[in-house]
């Protein structure tokens, strides 16, 4: 007998998870120099990912990343958030 599995979709549905992702994003954005993100501009830039994210902030505020910059910022933020 199999046992049944059991999957939850955390993307805001039944946990708000935009402060959290905020405060880590912000942490990420003062870590590289650049101004913090309003709450009214997340939702435009959450959706495939943190990395994602990331990318999407430091375009809003006109600034380039390489790819080894990026995935600095990533641990930082995966830091930041998980803990």
């Amino acid at each position: 007998m199999t046992r049944p599995i059991v999957v939850f979709d955390l993307d805001g549905t039944l946990v708000d998870t935009a402060p959290d992702l905020l405060d880590s994003l912000n942490h990420c954005l003062g870590h590289a120099g650049l101004d913090p993100a309003e709450p009214a501009e997340l939702r435009r830039f959450v959706g495939m990912g943190g990395r994602v994210m990331i990318e999407r902030a430091f375009a809003s505020q006109r600034h380039a990343l390489t790819p080894e910059r990026l995935d600095a910022l990533q641990a930082v933020f995966l830091e930041h958030y998980g803990g």
